[in-house]
């Protein structure tokens, strides 16, 4: 090999390791750039609360430097560039869902989740924020619903609770029932949910209705970033507002992906926690709808107890008390003709001509219970 080709060859060598080595990228620079471009996006600080999560480390790498967080990593390149790199996320992206109803937020309006952030901006709904709820989300992997068949949402999110760090255990799935205020504003009982149900209070010592404990809203921050990972919507007109926000009279937190409706709710009476979740709101709709609309009353949800002939028994209920409905329902319509908590009056089951095998026992005018 003549002296040149070596000379050549040597040159070529100490480029190749000058550039390998990359001696001129400052690595307190490229933590600084990575850091203000992709730590809001990938995770290392949370989108939600502003908190840092980790922080991240500058490695050597072949021709540039590898930097990580436990969000995320980049390989930067010896001319400063870094891969995978993508254009932030806009937090401008029309909203989903508004606090007041709406289905698009007017401009500047901050009562809404945004756009594919899915970041929750409305004050009044960070009531159930938690700092450990936080922590225990950043533990886990985020479980993915392989579909949105309430048993699959359920049981997805029974076993991540079991995972985890939270200090409680939980029932396995049953069947349940699910209030739900439609979008026209009737309240519907759809009876067709399943559920689980946390088998201790989650109360701190000593506390009453109305308050909340602690660990309750651990798990609705908790279960609230999982649901919106998945592509939920927070479905405000059955969400509670604030922790003094006793329309409910339980706390709920309420979400909604197609037909798939799941609600976060915190037993008022003993702080039991249940995740409930249905696809069949519109089948009880339907069915109720006749009857709350004969019964006038959008305060209450309806159950059919009994139908003889052309008579129908119905319980009706407010949030913890509740009463009886009895409508005659035949090719006509739908009458109201009694509600009650006792036996109905003699003269008005007469007046009607309602058998008495529909009502059994009455109340003559005198108070006498007539059986």
């Amino acid at each position: 090999m003549t002296r040149n080709k070596k000379i050549i060859i040597a040159i070529i060598t100490a480029v190749i390791v000058i550039f390998a080595g990359a001696p001129w990228l400052n690595n307190q620079s490229l933590h600084d750039k990575v850091f203000e471009e992709r730590a809001k996006i990938d995770g290392t600080i949370d989108k939600y609360t502003g908190e840092q999560i980790c922080d991240y480390k500058v490695m050597w790498a072949p021709f540039g430097r590898w930097v990580a967080s436990c969000e995320g990593g980049y390989y930067v390149t010896f001319w400063g560039g870094y891969f995978p790199k993508a254009e932030p996320v806009s937090l401008e992206n029309p909203c989903i869902v508004c606090i007041n109803g709406c289905d698009t937020c007017p401009e500047g309006c901050e009562e809404c989740l945004i756009g594919i952030e899915k970041k929750l901006k409305d004050p009044n709904l960070k009531w159930y924020y938690s700092p450990e709820g936080s922590q225990k989300f950043n533990e886990i992997t985020v479980p993915v619903f392989v579909n949105d068949e309430p048993a699959t949402v359920i049981n997805s999110l029974l076993q991540t609770l079991n995972d985890s760090s939270f200090d409680i255990k939980f029932s396995d799935s049953v069947k349940s029932s699910q209030w739900w205020i439609s979008d026209d504003g009737w309240n519907i009982n759809d009876p067709n949910a399943i559920s689980i149900t946390s088998k201790t209070s989650t109360r701190d010592s000593g506390q009453m209705w109305p308050a909340i404990g602690s660990l309750a809203k651990e798990l609705n921050y908790f279960l609230s970033r999982i649901f919106l990972a998945n592509d939920f919507i927070l479905n405000a007109t059955n969400t509670s507002k604030s922790e003094e926000d006793n329309d409910f009279y339980d706390y709920i937190i309420a979400f909604q992906k197609g037909g798939t409706r799941c609600i976060l709710k915190t037993d008022g009476d003993y702080g039991q926690y249940s995740v409930i979740c249905s696809n069949r709101f519109q089948e009880a709709y339907d069915e109720q709808i006749p009857y709350l609309k004969a019964l006038d009353d959008r305060n209450v949800v309806v159950g059919i107890k009994e139908r003889i002939g052309d008579f129908v028994w119905l319980s009706a209920h407010l949030r913890r008390t509740g009463f009886l409905a009895l409508m005659r329902d035949d090719a006509s319509g739908i009458e109201l003709i009694f509600t009650g908590q006792e036996a109905p009056p003699c003269s008005l089951m007469i007046e009607n001509q309602v058998p008495k095998e529909v009502y059994g026992a009455c109340y003559d005018e005198a108070g006498n219970i007539v059986e």
